[in-house]
């Protein structure tokens, strides 16, 4: 059985054949329909494949149904599909694809493109018969619609038959599984079911289609020649499907080579995006080091600064040979705040605090760890100690 009847494969247009899509429609113009050139049931595509992995049930149900198709045909006796099928015709003779899907599905873009461009020909489809036979699910039909077709801007019509796969949504509505329409299984864009196919076979052989079939061809033929403006129009039509064949394949390849290309200069921006970004990354990682570095500099240089001053104090005092006082007369410039007091007491009142900068002179030094000092014009005394490390 070949794929779930939803499942669309992509069709590759680069494998049309315009000669075979020509030959088809100019082999069966006597057929012209709302979607296609039909070559009514002969064309259909028979798969008589089967899975033997059935139960004997399901393999008797389809033997049940298999034969429905050869019973005879029941002529418009269902008054929903009648509308249905009619309705599929008014909207392609009016080219509206659009709520044509809510009658046929799926409706693949060609087959849109094809019908819109039928409908330029077709003014309308009249005397719509539906001869119909049981398919294979419930509420499932096989239907041979006949109809005369009015070419716009002629006279007459011309006789005209095409088969249906018709089956029941799930809200119980009738609808066209246009999987199984003529376009389809001459392009086949998208998978059929080998059963619904085997099933269809079987009833393009019944003997009552044959003979629907053999009268509409001798009905057409004689149609066509007895009047030679039909005859004129039919050649037009089939001009116009190999013009719009041949547009609709450039049209598809010129779509899929700009597709590739802008696909191409998408992966080309995206790799250069990744490159700067990289590149981005890099200058902030050479950046962050760099600021590592400078850290790392001005830490040693403050470990050096503070060696430097320790180095400095431990000079200073050596030069005071060790002992615990300063000399007679020596000044000093304060480089912290230095409370002075009127006595060699921490508790005693305070003559002021020194600022940053300010000149301190030695008066005299006291064992008591005291030194007497002038400051700002006033006398008072400030632990040795600190101006030793000053």
């Amino acid at each position: 059985m070949k794929n779930s009847l939803n499942e669309n494969k992509k069709f590759d247009f680069s494998k049309i054949n315009i000669d075979t899509i020509v030959t088809f429609c100019r082999n069966n113009v006597r057929y012209v329909s709302a979607g296609v050139l039909t070559v009514i049931l002969v064309v259909v595509l028979a798969v008589t494949a089967t899975n033997s992995g059935k139960t004997d049930g399901k393999e008797a149900t389809k033997q049940e149904q298999v034969a429905d198709a050869q019973d005879a045909y029941e002529v418009n006796k269902n008054e929903e599909l009648n509308t249905l099928i009619s309705k599929y015709y008014e909207l392609c003779a009016a080219g509206n694809v659009d709520e044509l899907a809510n009658v046929a599905t799926p409706v693949s873009d060609m087959e849109k493109s094809y019908i819109q461009m039928m409908s330029g020909y077709v003014e309308s489809y009249n005397n719509i018969d539906c001869y119909t036979k049981k398919g294979l699910e419930e509420n499932s039909y096989l239907v041979s619609a006949t109809y005369e077709m009015k070419f716009n801007g002629v006279e007459g019509t011309v006789p005209g038959m095409e088969f249906f796969y018709v089956r029941t949504n799930e809200n119980g509505s009738l609808y066209i599984d246009n999987l199984y329409s003529s376009f389809n299984s001459e392009m086949e864009e998208q998978e059929t079911d080998a059963e619904v196919d085997a099933l269809i076979e079987k009833f393009k052989e019944a003997s009552d289609v044959k003979e629907l079939q053999a009268d509409f061809q001798n009905r057409y033929t004689q149609t066509i020649t007895n009047d030679a403006n039909l005859e004129n129009m039919v050649n037009t039509v089939t001009e116009g499907i190999k013009s719009w064949a041949a547009n609709y394949v450039a049209q598809q390849q010129a779509a899929a080579e700009q597709a590739a290309a802008q696909a191409a200069a998408e992966q080309a921006a995206a790799e250069q995006a990744a490159a700067e970004q990289a590149a981005a990354e890099q200058a902030a990682a050479q950046a962050a080091a760099e600021q590592a570095a400078a850290e790392q500099a001005a830490a040693q240089a403050a470990a050096e600064q503070a060696a430097a001053a320790e180095q400095a104090a431990q000079q200073q005092q050596e030069n005071n040979n060790g002992l615990n006082y300063l000399p007679e007369g020596t000044t000093l410039t304060a480089n912290d705040a230095y409370n002075i007091r009127v006595s060699m007491s921490e508790t005693s009142d305070k003559v002021g605090t020194t600022a940053i900068g300010d000149t301190i002179k030695v008066i005299l030094s006291y064992e008591e760890g005291w030194t007497k000092v002038e400051w700002n014009g006033k006398t008072g005394f400030i632990k040795t100690d600190l101006l030793l490390n000053n």
